[in-house]
């Protein structure tokens, strides 16, 4: 942002990006997985002196140029056009070589610090992607999306700007030059378009590596270069929407820009226990700017994982039973089982007719295991005929929801209590159960001794979990005591 310095909205509305984006991590999950899965860099001022030349008491208004003076100009028109001195095509048309002009180029190509400061770091960042001759395109999965800030006029500009020549990857340009325009709703058009000019930033980043690369012309005539401050969120917030959307598309954005958006992903419940399965909804559309798009054909969710990553997809179906139109709601079903406790991010994407998917969005579900254990697992009492013997259990909640558990009994040959019979259960928390035993006082009853039985905890609900501890019974007879005679014999 700001390589001119008085266009005074470009570091706001960079500002706010990023702004947006510290905010919203952890909170937005498409910000989450943005920032977890690409690294998004944002040069808030490109031209710093020439900002502070526009700033409140100082002499000047209106500088767009930096401060580096060359030739013999009036205090007020000195420095070079930094966007006419990036080092491909410079000097060509829509630059000047008058020192004193607002788009003088500089004497030499990159012949300012700020120049070879960011195409130098620009060209560590980006891989070269691009043959050395004007008309050979970059490859279809050239990877990284570059956007200047500029203002005024309301556009979306591609490559090229010094010639009315269409780029070698024109096509590529403008499908996501529309798809950026649907959200801040600018005209796009190549840069030529609204006039010639040479040496600029993004017909560099483009020309010299492939990259894809935009110009925003942020906010109208009647904003021009001071808007009012009541203006800056209505210029600002439709940027913040387009810049998101090349973030995500910015792994493959010669390809996936042609792919259905998707929209309104929405996770229930979002809140599920390990097992349960999920319903998925999204809205997909091929649309943009200027046309309606292909059909929809095809629908994926992924759980916890990204496609780019080796996610396994689940396939989302149409609400309204065909996948026959640009614009489709699509739902589905995805198992949670096997996954980890905690929250997970659920990727979605179309595909449409012409085998093109596009970026995925994303909603987050947490997830949460539910447990019970009775302990101890044996227990062992015993009693004499006519009493009543106590098990004393322990049933614990070691899942992270609260649960209603209910206690049952397996067939016993003799009377058995248990108390609580059912329960409710906080997360983490343990319950007292008591099971008595009544061991007959007489009868062939007493045959069956040892009794052995089985309790189980199970708690209620769509996942159920249970427990189980195995107790026994003893019958422990009447002590008899029986007396030897003693007899001594003398020698």
């Amino acid at each position: 942002a700001n390589i001119h310095g008085r266009e005074l909205i470009t570091p706001e509305t960079a500002l706010a990006f990023m702004q947006f984006l510290l905010e919203n991590y952890g909170l937005d999950p498409d910000v989450t997985w943005l920032l977890d899965e690409h690294i998004i860099y944002v040069l808030t001022s490109a031209n710093p002196d020439g900002h502070i030349r526009n700033e409140a008491g100082q002499p000047w208004a209106y500088w767009r140029k930096n401060t580096h003076p060359y030739g013999s100009c009036p205090p007020d028109s000195y420095g070079v056009d930094l966007n006419r001195n990036s080092s491909f095509h410079w000097g060509g048309p829509g630059a000047s070589s008058n020192s004193c002009s607002d788009i003088y180029r500089g004497p030499f190509a990159i012949s300012e610090s700020e120049t070879m400061k960011l195409q130098s770091f620009l060209a560590d960042i980006f891989p070269d992607q691009r043959g050395p001759n004007d008309a050979d395109p970059a490859p279809d999965d050239a990877t990284g999306v570059f956007i200047t800030l500029h203002s005024y006029s309301n556009l979306v500009l591609w490559p090229w700007g010094d010639t009315y020549t269409p780029a070698p990857n024109a096509a590529q340009l403008q499908m996501l030059g529309r798809r950026l325009a649907s959200f801040n709703d600018y005209t796009p058009q190549q840069a030529s378009g609204l006039y010639l000019t040479s040496g600029t930033t993004d017909d560099w980043v483009y020309g010299e590596l492939g990259v894809a690369a935009y110009t925003f012309e942020i906010g109208s005539y009647s904003d021009g270069f001071y808007p009012s401050c009541s203006r800056y969120n209505a210029l600002i917030q439709p940027n913040i929407a387009a810049l998101l959307y090349a973030a995500k598309v910015a792994r493959t954005p010669y390809i996936t820009a042609f792919g259905p958006h998707t929209q309104n992903v929405v996770v229930t419940p979002t809140h599920a226990l390990i097992g349960q399965p999920i319903t998925v909804q999204a809205t997909l559309d091929d649309g943009d700017s200027v046309n309606a798009g292909q059909t929809i054909v095809t629908a994926e969710v992924y759980l916890g994982m990204p496609p780019w990553d080796g996610g396994l997809p689940t396939s989302l179906f149409p609400v309204d039973g065909a996948f026959d139109e640009s614009r489709e709601a699509v739902q589905g079903q995805v198992t949670t089982a096997g996954l980890p406790r905690g929250r997970h991010l659920v990727y979605v994407r179309g595909q449409d007719a012409d085998g093109l998917w596009g970026p995925v969005s994303a909603a987050f579900v947490e997830l949460w295991d539910s447990g019970l254990t009775l302990s101890p697992s044996l227990s062992r009492r015993s009693g004499p005929p006519g009493a009543t013997v106590s098990h004393h259990l322990t049933m614990t909640n070691t899942g992270m929801l609260s649960t209603t558990a209910t206690l049952t009994a397996t067939t016993s040959a003799w009377a058995v209590q248990i108390v609580p019979t059912q329960t409710i259960v906080p997360a983490g928390s343990a319950v007292p159960i008591t099971v008595a035993v009544a061991i007959p006082a007489s009868g062939t009853l007493l045959l069956a001794a040892p009794n052995v039985f089985t309790v189980t905890a199970r708690s209620l609900g769509t996942m159920a979990v249970q427990a189980q501890a195995v107790l026994i019974t003893t019958l422990r007879t009447t002590e008899t005591n029986i007396y030897l005679p003693l007899v001594l014999r003398i020698l």
